[in-house]
């Protein structure tokens, strides 16, 4: 925490298989993705927008990051960084690359602001 700025910062790892290793996609992004129309930049868009869901299959799981991709465009967290197996995503620049090496894994990184999350915590759930 920095009191004099009032922000929180947070960051998570997961040594696991990474975002991008764990979605089962649909025939047709796979297509699109073995074409080369498509790569893991937007791939980690489209789990972060909610049009890849979890691949259980399950109702109530792959929920997490669409959530948190929310509550980042409500302005209820900022700076929010994932890396994620050759994918480096900076939100709040709108930054999108490929990494030269992989890593194995997920890392988030993400700042709360004091004055800015409780000014609009009755507003929004």
């Amino acid at each position: 925490c920095d009191r004099n700025r009032r922000t929180a910062f947070f960051n998570f790892l997961d040594n696991g298989v990474g975002i991008l290793e764990s979605i089962k996609l649909r025939w047709g992004a796979s297509l699109l993705q073995t074409a080369g129309l498509k790569d893991n930049t937007d791939l980690l868009r489209d789990v972060l927008e909610g049009k890849i869901g979890s691949r259980t299959g399950l109702s109530y799981r792959g929920n997490g990051l669409p959530e948190i991709y929310k509550r980042f465009q409500r302005g209820q967290i900022s700076r929010l960084i994932i890396i994620a197996n050759n994918v480096y995503a900076d939100l709040e620049s709108n930054v999108f690359r490929l990494l030269p090496i992989p890593f194995r894994g997920t890392f988030f990184h993400w700042e709360i602001s004091y004055d800015k999350h409780y000014s609009d915590a009755d507003d929004e759930d």
